[in-house]
């Protein structure tokens, strides 16, 4: 069964359209986007991090992590992509085992980022180092003949490194040394120009993975501009908590109203949260 879906995963990759991959971090809200009609969701390692009460940055526990996914992966019929961070390869002891856990965990596919999480003065590590972290992740993939879509990611534009007028230039180089290790998408968080999101389409072969953000180009634009996959991180968690906010703010003025308008989902939606 999780092979099928890591194979329906690589599919949804190959249309010609755009693909939109919300992200969740727990069984509930993958299960109320599968509900609304996603053919796939992805988790979002900050969200799961913050559900936790931690920060970002792979400081959520190994166990944790992969115990949410695992769950995740089963509770829902649609392929789950785990937004990992640099891989937990301190975790797990190499990235080899960190795919074979995904692969037992029945994930579909995974994000891969080059920051450095030693937090030195550059921000990420070298592009060549990263590139040998996505090979050693495909053939561990290859190995155990399992199609799993690896998504290969730069920080360059999250991170700020480097001088604005270079880092398009840095990326594309980036992320075409990542596709050629074995990546099969190419995913650049961050970046907002819409002249440089078409340039980096089309310099990258393979598609191209952006994180919708206020101030970018809406989804039709970034289409046309050869994008073929959006994701939005934690802004669902974030709005989840918003959501919150507001409720707890109307409670304090006695005032219902944020608790009628946000309180229950369709009933569609609450029936799948509970369906198994």
């Amino acid at each position: 069964m999780s092979r099928d879906k890591a194979e329906l995963l690589q599919s949804l990759h190959r249309r010609d359209d755009l693909l939109v991959v919300p992200n969740a971090w727990d069984v509930g809200s993958a299960r109320v986007l599968e509900t609304a009609g996603f053919p796939t969701v992805a988790s979002s390692s900050a969200a799961f991090a913050w559900s936790l009460g931690m920060p970002d940055g792979e400081q959520a526990p190994w166990d944790e992590v992969i115990g949410g996914l695992a769950r995740m992966a089963a509770g829902v019929d649609v392929p789950v992509s785990a937004d990992l961070e640099g891989g937990y390869v301190d975790s797990t002891g190499g990235i080899d085992r960190t795919v074979e856990a995904l692969v037992d965990a029945g994930v579909a596919g995974v994000g891969l980022e080059d920051s450095d999480f030693g937090d030195d003065d550059e921000g990420v590590v070298s592009a060549e180092d990263h590139a040998e972290v996505i090979a050693a992740a495909r053939a561990a993939a290859d190995a155990l003949d399992y199609p799993l879509f690896i998504n290969g990611r730069t920080e360059l534009y999250v991170r700020r490194v480097g001088p604005d007028d270079a880092r398009l230039e840095e990326a594309a180089r980036r992320l075409q040394l990542y596709v050629e290790a074995g990546a099969d998408g190419a995913f650049c968080p961050g970046i907002r120009d819409a002249e440089e999101i078409g340039e980096l389409a089309e310099r990258v072969a393979a598609p191209l993975n952006v994180l919708w953000m206020p101030s970018m180009p809406y989804l039709d634009e970034l289409e046309r501009l050869g994008v073929r996959r959006v994701t939005v991180g934690s802004q669902t968690y974030l709005a989840a908590l918003s959501a919150v906010e507001r409720i707890a703010e109307g409670l304090k003025e006695h005032d219902l109203t944020p608790l009628e308008e946000l309180g229950v989902p369709s009933r569609d939606a609450l029936r799948r949260v509970a369906s198994r």
